[in-house]
């Protein structure tokens, strides 16, 4: 199996070299994980040396695929991928417990009257301000206190 600094030896891929490590990226076969679109995003690496090591990288998937076969390719988890919670959010979350003040009301609800679909950061966000109450983990109060 080769490394992937024997492929990429040339100085120029220094930078994508460092990108590796830093990804732990040893073998070819790890590179089956590397998000290869947010290359260009990485300080160094340029769009054209992007496109050179993706191609690097499919001739050498296309000239050794004995190495690639009992590799499974890593799952493809859901993006984390933080919502901007804006001031109108929290307004809008707001009004909502103001208009059921002697109710709990359960994260679920809320998020639907904002139209939010992350609860779990629309939830951190509600334990930071003064005018929410927590009950338990996911029912809340409007407490009256205004910021």
């Amino acid at each position: 199996m080769d490394s992937i600094e024997e492929i990429y030896s040339n100085n120029v891929y220094a930078p994508f070299l460092l990108y590796c490590k830093s990804h732990r990226y040893r073998k070819m076969t790890d590179l089956l994980k590397c998000s290869f679109d947010e290359l260009e995003d990485v300080p160094g690496i340029s769009g054209v040396l992007a496109s050179r090591v993706i191609l690097i990288y499919r001739t050498y998937k296309k000239n050794h695929p004995d190495h690639f076969i009992n590799v499974k390719p890593p799952r493809k988890s859901a993006k984390k991928t933080d919502i901007k919670l804006s001031e109108d959010v929290l307004v809008g979350v707001q009004e909502f417990l103001r208009k059921n003040p002697t109710k709990l009301v359960h994260i679920s609800d809320i998020a639907k009257a904002v139209g939010v679909t992350k609860k779990a950061q629309l939830q951190s966000l509600m334990e930071k301000v003064d005018w929410c109450k927590a009950v338990d983990g996911s029912t809340y109060f409007y407490s009256g206190k205004e910021q």
